[in-house]
């Protein structure tokens, strides 16, 4: 049984095929999936999406067990 933490982090604009393969691939490494979402300030001319709604997206992922900034 698995029962590794798997961490991944980035800015996640808008969710894409790429970054749902990726939840997918870190969520089949391990027994909990943990995603960090980058500030507004952290990701600066990158963050097109305030950091909000950035973070929404991703806690409603089926696949993450826990987001924060």
């Amino acid at each position: 049984m698995k029962r590794d933490v798997v961490f991944v982090a980035g800015t996640f604009n808008v969710l894409h095929p790429g970054h749902l393969r990726l939840l997918k691939f870190a969520k089949e490494n391990g027994s909990r999936l943990v995603v960090g979402v980058f500030t507004d300030r952290a990701a600066g001319v990158a963050a097109h999406v305030p950091q909000e709604f950035r973070l929404e997206a991703i806690k409603m992922n089926g696949l993450v067990d826990e987001a924060f900034f």
